[in-house]
């Protein structure tokens, strides 16, 4: 992809097809598979990898924030076709990787495992409000988990997705004579997000974990041809970013590995400008790939990561649920195989599902998408869709991690 190299040019995400540049699912591969290796047993050695959940945000504010403000005027076929799009791409593998995990949890005495113990949250997650209660009072993700449905702890960042595609076109739709005034509101977002994680509330809910998806909506206009600034500006922007969250990155990853190496370290033991500072980061990252494309991330482009970023969304989720289940065999059977045949195993399997779930269910639902399309259907609207150059939000989704 190039790009103009005039100061005063404005990039196109549409235009210039921003929206597919191998990189950025090459970063989602990345992203990945490094929330798969530390959801094996390598908490200690990956402390940081929660941050890759981050990056997923951003993206996903991006992607959804550019289609959303390019989609048809008509508001009511731009609700439609944007939740039934949504719901086409996301709900299938949710609900399927859902009831798996409660059918072979419920059936565990029935073939010889431990009795099982009341669970919690069943019901919010049919609905995507799984640990609002961290609404009510401060509390730590531990103390949810300690009764929640097992194996299902990082379902917590598709529910903080979800809220944000079902409440984000309303916002969208308040601002489109005014998108600027956008920035603004996500700027105040992130502001409250902020008061909430001072107060002591946990990063696993809409509120306290906006700042990526605020970020990748700032994007969105920034960078939208009808809206955004010039390229130079854009690239202050980027190094700004950098030079705000590296410094904070640094002190973290140097405090984990040098200072604190024989005592973990996580999200939940550190201060509230960590989820901000990686935001900050992905923001300049994934802006720097879009408007630039250095040559130092093209490796990002290499097929089979860009494979493993189109996976993602179906590895996330089942990943988590097949570490149980083979967790849950080699107990009853009291073999331990290892931590490096375990996570080949994970690796494997995760991909394995993933890929049969591509071809027997996200495909045939795909189809159905083109019954919602997110184009004008007046014959005289002068607002051009991306719903060839945007890939679904899903794709940009799959953080996500309980403690990721």
């Amino acid at each position: 992809m190039k790009t103009t190299k005039t100061s005063t040019a404005t990039l196109s995400p549409v235009s210039t097809g921003v929206l597919r540049i191998g990189e950025l699912d090459g970063l989602r591969g990345v992203g990945c598979a490094f929330v798969v290796v530390m959801h094996a047993n390598f908490h200690r050695e990956l402390f940081w990898c929660w941050s890759w959940v981050d990056m997923f945000f951003v993206l996903s504010g991006f992607l959804i924030t550019t289609i959303l403000i390019d989609g048809p005027q008509d508001v009511r076929q731009l609700l439609k076709s944007f939740w039934m799009r949504r719901v086409f791409r996301i709900w299938p593998v949710y609900y399927l990787s859902l009831a798996g995990v409660l059918a072979i949890w419920f059936a565990k005495p029935l073939i010889g495992g431990s009795p099982n113990y009341p669970i919690d949250g069943v019901l919010p997650s049919l609905f995507y409000l799984q640990f609002t209660d961290l609404y009510l009072a401060p509390r730590t993700i531990d103390a949810v988990l300690a009764s929640y449905i097992p194996w299902w702890g990082h379902s917590w960042s598709l529910a903080v997705e979800e809220q944000y595609y079902m409440l984000w076109p309303f916002v969208v739709l308040a601002f489109r004579r005014h998108v600027r005034g956008l920035i603004v509101f996500c700027l105040l977002l992130m502001a409250v997000g902020m008061w909430g994680r001072l107060q002591g509330f946990a990063e696993y809910i809409l509120v306290t974990r906006i700042d990526g998806l605020a970020l990748g909506s700032i994007m969105a206009v920034m960078l939208h041809p009808r809206y955004g600034v010039s390229l130079a500006l854009m690239h202050h922007c980027i190094r700004l970013a950098l030079m705000v969250s590296m410094p904070v990155i640094v002190e973290y990853l140097l405090r984990g590995y040098w200072f604190a190496a024989n005592a973990p370290i996580g999200l939940s033991d550190d201060h509230p400008y960590l989820v901000p500072a990686f935001a900050l980061f992905y923001f300049g990252l994934i802006g720097l790939i879009i408007t630039s494309h250095p040559r130092t991330l093209r490796w990002l482009a290499w097929r089979p990561l860009t494979h493993l970023g189109q996976l993602s969304y179906s590895i996330y989720i089942v990943h988590l649920p097949i570490a149980g289940v083979l967790g849950l065999g080699w107990k009853m059977l009291g073999f331990d195989p290892g931590i490096w045949v375990k996570l080949v195993l994970i690796m494997l399997l995760s991909w394995l599902t993933a890929e049969w779930l591509r071809v027997f269910v996200e495909r045939p639902m795909a189809r159905l998408k083109k019954h919602f399309p997110m184009v004008d259907t007046v014959a005289d609207s002068a607002v051009t869709a991306p719903a060839k150059a945007a890939p679904v939000a899903g794709e940009a989704l799959s953080p996500k991690a309980p403690g990721a």
